[in-house]
């Protein structure tokens, strides 16, 4: 089967990295998180400063003076490392790892070495399926498939409750709602690359949709592309 590369763009918690690992078993392609390039940096701030020093000077010129992006390093079948040692994805979701990265990934510099890095490897290794949210336009521009994927607010916050409460977590919704409703606004209005969808973009409202019809459709569109390919 003939190979392309996938990008999926949408707002926080629209369940992109769900679908994508979905799509990637099922079409044997890379699955890419484009964020986790982010908190790989963040984490090996973590643990070279500690949890203090961390939150203390995690400033722009600290982090240009302290980090290489050849630290970083993608194999074949889309495993990440950092120093040649491969990151497990729970070490990525810690708390004060997702802090770091967010202030991580409004350093333009930063930015700009990740974008390099990861069109580099798309380009060697074709057959990637990466989501983010600047993955269509500014990380994989010229992919075969570009998704915007979208789902209303409430209907974000109210996944992301059944999930929390499945796990145990008591959540309230209308603080989900904020949060999201909050995260929409700066993902959409921040100075760099705001979240948008491109005009070569497919929109995939999945507000009465459940995953694996997500799946299925996105599984029709790919298809269509290596046919037409």
């Amino acid at each position: 089967m003939k190979k392309i590369n996938i990008a999926i763009d949408g707002p926080s918690g629209v369940g992109k990295s769900t679908v994508s690992e979905l799509i990637a078993k099922k079409f044997n392609l890379k699955f890419i998180n484009s964020g986790s390039l982010y908190r790989a940096i963040s984490l090996f701030f973590f643990q070279k400063l500690g949890k203090e020093q961390f939150k203390q000077i995690l400033d722009e010129k600290y982090v240009l003076d302290n980090w290489n992006i050849k630290q970083l390093f993608l194999d074949p079948f889309g495993n990440l490392f950092l120093d040649n040692v491969k990151i497990e994805n729970k070490d990525l979701r810690k708390d004060e790892i997702s802090w770091g990265a967010s202030k991580i990934a409004k350093y333009k510099l930063i930015r700009s070495q990740i974008v390099s890095f990861l069109q580099d490897y798309s380009e060697k290794e074709k057959g990637v399926i990466m989501d983010g949210r600047d993955t269509t336009f500014v990380v994989l521009p010229n992919a075969e498939l570009k998704i915007f994927l979208w789902a209303s607010a409430e209907i974000r916050a109210t996944r992301r409750m059944e999930q929390n409460q499945e796990l145990g977590f008591k959540t309230n919704y209308e603080e989900l709602l904020k949060e999201i409703e909050e995260r929409d606004f700066q993902d959409m209005n921040r100075e760099n690359d705001p979240l948008h969808k491109t005009d070569d973009a497919i929109l995939i409202d999945s507000s009465n949709m459940n995953i694996q019809e997500v799946v299925n459709k996105i599984s029709e569109l790919i298809l269509e592309r290596i046919n037409n390919e």
